[in-house]
């Protein structure tokens, strides 16, 4: 799972396009795929990165199996059109829509 997300990352952050749209804007994601812990990555306009703070103001927690993940980061899937029964994702709506989009915009 680790080594997902970071593939993920690396494809973001070597793409300089896609972040400066994020104006300022830091955004916590915590995903959950169990059997694996919590991943906490940042995302701001210098890129993604693993850990860092905890900060309730945008932040969005992302839960589902390993093979959902996935799909989700290799930009197969909307966040917003997966059903409640395959991923439960919180955070704002406005932050969940950046995130899709830089979901679908990594591939």
């Amino acid at each position: 799972m680790v080594e997902m997300i970071e593939s993920w990352m690396e494809r973001v952050n070597q793409r300089k396009d896609l972040l400066p749209s994020w104006r300022e804007r830091e955004v916590t994601l915590e995903v959950n795929a169990p059997p694996v812990h919590n991943i906490s990555l940042i995302i701001d306009q210098n890129g993604v990165k693993l850990g860092g703070k905890q900060d309730q103001h945008g932040k969005i927690h992302l839960t589902s199996t390993p093979e959902i993940v996935q799909e989700i980061l290799q930009g197969n899937h909307k966040l917003t059109a997966l059903s409640k029964d395959t991923i439960d994702i919180s955070g704002s709506y406005r932050n969940v829509l950046f995130l899709e989009s830089l979901f679908l915009l990594s591939k």
